[in-house]
């Protein structure tokens, strides 16, 4: 089983996430149509990275960072 890396998925600042609004509603994406692979909801593979997507990678919801990006600042800064 594979541990979750600390904080959201980064899917919920990427400008593909469809759904995931409302408790309990799944989150997609048009790059994954069968489904979000486990590695990248649990933020254990950067999705700017290819993973099998179509060429359609995580790319920011307005002005928001990716989480791993947060994450390695908020690491630095302990």
């Amino acid at each position: 089983m594979s541990r979750n890396r600390l904080g959201p998925p980064q899917c919920a600042t990427c400008r593909h996430r469809t759904g995931g609004l409302m408790p309990g509603e799944p989150i997609g994406c048009p790059a994954f149509p069968e489904g979000i692979p486990e590695a990248i909801l649990r933020n254990t593979h950067d999705h700017r990275e290819p993973f099998g997507d179509e060429d359609l990678r995580w790319q920011p919801r307005g002005e928001h960072e990716h989480p791993l990006d947060q994450l390695a600042q908020m690491s630095r800064r302990q």
